[in-house]
């Protein structure tokens, strides 16, 4: 399913990459559930803006590829799978060294991918966070959005990136 939120934003999140790929890293882009990954890519692909993709997003396209009867256009989403570079857990610090877009799950910034990322760029400035979806009470989606910092591992990150 696809909030509203999400179609309303979508000109403001391409501006906004668009922007990033001045930086010296591209924006983290968290994701909060499977589906987000898919449409992201897309919005990606549609403006040829090639995304590193982490996390369990890769395994629900293959499974959403085995069903193509129930996609409006598998077509388009293997074109921004395509275009897309999966990640592999011994790459990502690699990946943080270059400008780069990260499209990654675990939206809710508690644990998987997002987390990983955010704990090597809490610092830099010149980062972006681009959340979509909710983000739950007490997580640290909402504490990120919110207050500016994560929790992990016991420790408090304040985050400089953008959000």
């Amino acid at each position: 399913m696809v909030q509203p939120n999400f179609l309303k934003r979508r000109k403001v999140y391409r501006i906004s990459l668009r922007y990033s790929g001045e930086r010296r890293h591209g924006p983290d882009s968290s994701l909060c559930n499977m589906g987000r990954t898919q449409e992201v890519l897309m919005l990606l692909d549609a403006h040829e803006i090639r995304a590193y993709v982490d996390g369990m997003g890769l395994d629900v396209y293959k499974i959403l590829r085995r069903y193509p009867e129930y996609l409006r256009n598998p077509e388009l989403l293997d074109r921004a799978f395509k275009r897309g570079v999966p990640e592999k857990v011994q790459q990502r610090d690699l990946v943080l060294k270059k400008p780069s877009v990260i499209v990654t799950t675990a939206g809710m910034l508690d644990g998987g991918p997002a987390l990983y990322y955010l704990s090597r760029l809490y610092k830099d400035s010149k980062s972006k966070i681009l959340l979509t979806g909710y983000r739950v009470e007490g997580t640290n989606g909402r504490l990120a959005l919110e207050h500016r910092i994560i929790e992990t591992k016991g420790d408090v990150l304040t985050l400089k990136p953008k959000i």
